[in-house]
């Protein structure tokens, strides 16, 4: 059967922002810039420790939703050409139908 194939820019799109996200967090804790010592310290080392997680299911959501459009595009074009056929299936049935 068909399968949808993504090709390397979905998937550049799609786990692009988890990369940068997850290469800023790593840089921040290997540099030792992770500060919890005042609020605003706190505030963007929780983001930034955050952030890979909420790109990591961002990209997923979003290979689930193009999944799911691609395989609806599939459906309705095998509806349609299926379809189609039948008609002419059936038309040639009640062609017969009526010589008879």
């Amino acid at each position: 059967g068909a399968r949808p194939k993504f090709s390397w820019l979905d998937y550049a799109l799609i786990w692009g922002g988890f990369l940068v996200a997850l290469g800023v967090a790593i840089w921040k804790a290997a540099t030792g810039t992770l500060n919890f010592s005042t609020p605003v310290n706190i505030a963007t080392s929780t983001v930034l420790v955050v952030m890979p997680l909420v790109a990591a299911v961002k990209g997923y959501i979003s290979i689930k939703n193009t999944l799911m459009d691609l395989h609806l595009y599939l459906a309705n074009l095998f509806i349609s050409h299926s379809m189609s056929s039948n008609t002419g299936v059936l038309a040639q049935v009640l062609d017969e139908a009526q010589e008879q």
